[in-house]
């Protein structure tokens, strides 16, 4: 960047016309400024909500934002400028805020008050005692696809549902799907497919072991930076305790990027 800059040969050049640069990393998915105590009785109360308690669709996470003076020098300090942050509880975990970390009032640092959808198969601090299985959350899920199409064909003429409301109006946000494994990113893909979707699949760094299969998905990955610690084997004794295949992730994991780079799979860090 500047004035009489020579651009080089082998340079990669991208259109990014209309488009925003930051001089900084940016965090797709993050906590920051969000209490861990965050859940449904600290939010503003709305009436006729649904009857599951893990669909939060009237969760925003801008409501429980409050800047961490520890939290936002680290950010800065590591090169983040911005970051989305959510509430990380339930399936539908409702819409996180897009944010810059620094000691500014809250209404300057609030850049977008919505920046995506979240999911899981986690249905988190929930009262109710379904779903108890992952069979249940992904039925739940599906169910409340087809309920929302439901209310937004004329059902909201028969009831009033603030839950079924708020997830028709968040469906042109982004939605990032957190998963454990392999096999749950899978079933993710699977219900997006089923209601036309193109979710966005927030991974746990093994997806080396599959990156020709995510290929063929045609998803977009968030994939995390952390990697894993490097075991203690100085004696036979104490490698005898230690899986080949955790061993061999260890190995693998710093690869993971450039691995899903060379199958050309779309994804961001975190």
């Amino acid at each position: 960047a500047g004035k009489g800059v020579v651009i080089p040969t082998d340079a990669v050049v991208t259109d990014v016309k209309g488009q925003w640069i930051y001089p900084s990393f940016i965090d797709p998915f993050s906590t920051y400024g969000i209490n861990p105590k965050a859940d449904k009785n600290n939010a503003p109360k709305k009436a006729a909500l649904g009857w599951n308690e893990a669909i939060r669709s009237d969760v925003d996470a801008f409501e429980h934002f409050e800047p961490d003076d520890k939290q936002w020098k680290q950010l800065l300090e590591m090169g983040y400028g911005c970051v989305s942050s959510f509430v990380r509880d339930g399936i539908v975990r409702g819409a996180s805020t897009l944010v810059l970390p620094g000691n500014k009032p809250d209404n300057e640092l609030v850049l977008r008050k919505q920046s995506a959808l979240h999911y899981s198969f986690d249905k988190g601090t929930s009262p109710n005692q379904y779903p108890s299985s992952l069979m249940g959350s992904i039925a739940l899920l599906r169910q409340t696809h087809l309920d929302a199409q439901w209310y937004a064909a004329g059902g909201n003429k028969q009831e009033y549902n603030y839950t079924l409301e708020r997830f028709n109006q968040l469906q042109n946000l982004p939605v990032i799907f957190e998963v454990e494994s392999k096999q749950s990113a899978l079933r993710a893909l699977k219900i997006a497919k089923e209601f036309n979707k193109n979710w966005i699949v927030k991974g746990n760094g093994t997806e080396y072991q599959w990156a020709a299969e995510l290929k063929q998905t045609g998803a977009s990955f968030i994939v995390p930076l952390q990697l894993p610690k490097t075991y203690n084997i100085q004696s036979a004794e104490m490698a005898e305790f230690i899986n080949t295949a955790d061993l061999l992730h260890w190995y693998m994991a710093p690869k993971n990027a450039s691995i899903l780079k060379q199958n050309n799979v779309p994804f961001a860090f975190t």
